[in-house]
């Protein structure tokens, strides 16, 4: 977005609920420098060069703690350096700041995955298919989750369950058919 130093154009990086609050202690100057900083990032992050774009976003959030979509491209970059619980920081920040953003909790579960933090992970992945449950991409990754619980926990019932539900969303009636039969 080319804010062009305007102020209620620059506004938009601000969540709904924070922007007339923001209007009255951020500039309008202040709010179009973040932008142009994540913007900048953006950019970066396009051509590959994590380190210099989380520097950028970095400054944005500085700037505009409150803009979730500079948190969100920080938790990216991280995520691509391989910084998993700067990325998880970031991603949780910016679903504070945005719930119903569904990869954030997608990009939150991906992270928790690579810490295993499987629980944590099964919960972002549940939530995002709560906020888009059109979205195909979520579903097997929370159905590999779910196996890596029943792994340390074989007894836990509701682990086969959950597993059964989403094979069964999935038209993966065999499986879940097994599951439901081992819970």
């Amino acid at each position: 977005m080319n804010v062009g130093g305007s102020a209620s154009v620059a506004m938009n990086l601000l969540p709904a609920s924070t922007q007339e609050g923001a209007r009255q202690s951020v500039s309008g100057e202040i709010v179009a420098r973040a932008q142009r900083a994540h913007d900048e990032g953006d950019a970066l992050r396009e051509q590959q060069q994590w380190e210099v774009a989380i520097d950028c976003y970095t400054e944005s959030i500085r700037l505009v703690p409150d803009f979730s979509w500079s948190h969100h491209s920080l938790g990216d970059c991280c995520k691509k350096l391989g910084d998993w619980r700067n990325a998880v920081t970031a991603y949780r920040q910016a679903i504070a700041l945005k719930r119903d953003f569904v990869w954030s909790h997608y990009s939150l579960g991906d992270s928790l995955e690579q810490l295993a933090q499987w629980e944590a992970a099964a919960d972002s992945y549940r939530v995002a298919i709560q906020l888009d449950p059109s979205n195909v991409q979520v579903p097997p990754r929370l159905v590999g989750v779910l196996r890596q619980l029943l792994k340390a926990d074989p007894r836990n019932i509701g682990y086969y369950q959950l597993l059964a539900e989403q094979l069964d969303v999935q038209d993966k009636l065999a499986e879940a058919i097994s599951s439901n039969q081992l819970a």
